[in-house]
């Protein structure tokens, strides 16, 4: 089910290729790039998360397999009010619509240092603003035009203005299995760490949260909770601004949103 998303996206460039994006290089010289009509974009090169994140994702995924292993075990015995209890927890993210077109990443980083009441950058110290998440300290969205899964800069952006370095508690996965993601999901929310989600969404395909179907979108979301033991995850969605069908947060099935919307970019929890 995974690999299927793979064939429908190579369709839909060879479509935009055809539909007159440009010619050979057209990936490359297409301004802003593919799906960054909110500021993600897609990623075409597979794994570029640099070996030193990826071991520190490595070790943070073992310590949550384990973390989640014991809680169900501890929920076997416990009772079911309690057992029942355990099985939900949704963290009170309050929503930001980005404040520009391409701001789905700073919006996303907002609601996260918002929520972990980060206060001013620890990197520069300037107070917090979208804005100031997107600038050339941080997430260089401006800069860029958007903010992309394969310059790791969500990651350093969140990093940087909690603690003052590029590498810190936040680590990127490159598409996530279900497992991988439930157990990150599950960890993080249970500390109170909210996380984003850089999704794909492709034309003509499934998409969630009333973005336009006619559309591929890159776009950072925020996961925020979970239901069911993480059968369900919990969304906050930034594109409120750009658009006026989507809801300020939603929920949908794990194991389909992983396998549909985190196959080409990732998650940096």
């Amino acid at each position: 089910m995974r690999n299927s998303v793979r064939p429908v996206l190579v369709a839909s460039l060879t479509l935009a290729l055809l539909a007159g994006f440009g010619t050979g290089s057209a990936l490359a010289n297409q301004g802003a790039g593919l799906g960054t009509s909110t500021g993600g974009d897609v990623n075409t090169r597979g794994e570029t998360v640099p070996l030193t994140v990826q071991r520190a994702a490595a070790r943070k995924q073992a310590a949550a397999a384990s973390y989640v292993h014991a809680k169900r075990l501890r929920a076997r015995s416990a009772s079911i009010a309690t057992a029942g209890q355990a099985a939900t927890k949704v963290l009170d993210v309050r929503h930001y619509g980005q404040i520009k077109s391409f701001y789905c990443g700073p919006a996303s980083g907002k609601m996260i240092l918002k929520y972990l009441d980060a206060g001013p950058s620890r990197y520069n110290h300037r107070l917090q603003t979208q804005r100031r998440i997107g600038g050339p300290a941080h997430m260089a969205t401006d800069v860029n035009g958007k903010t992309s899964w394969a310059s790791g800069l969500f990651r350093v952006g969140l990093n940087r203005w909690r603690e003052g370095k590029s590498d810190g508690f936040y680590v990127d996965k490159h598409d996530p299995s279900v497992s991988y993601f439930t157990n990150a999901l599950t960890l993080d929310v249970d500390r109170g760490y909210p996380f984003g989600a850089d999704t794909v969404e492709v034309a003509g395909g499934v998409h969630y949260n009333g973005h336009p179907t006619n559309q591929t979108i890159g776009h950072w979301i925020v996961a925020h909770g979970y239901f069911g033991g993480g059968t369900s995850t919990r969304f906050a969605d930034p594109s409120t601004t750009v658009w006026s069908t989507p809801s300020d947060h939603f929920t949908y099935t794990t194991s389909d949103f992983v396998n549909r919307f985190l196959n080409q970019n990732g998650i940096t929890w």
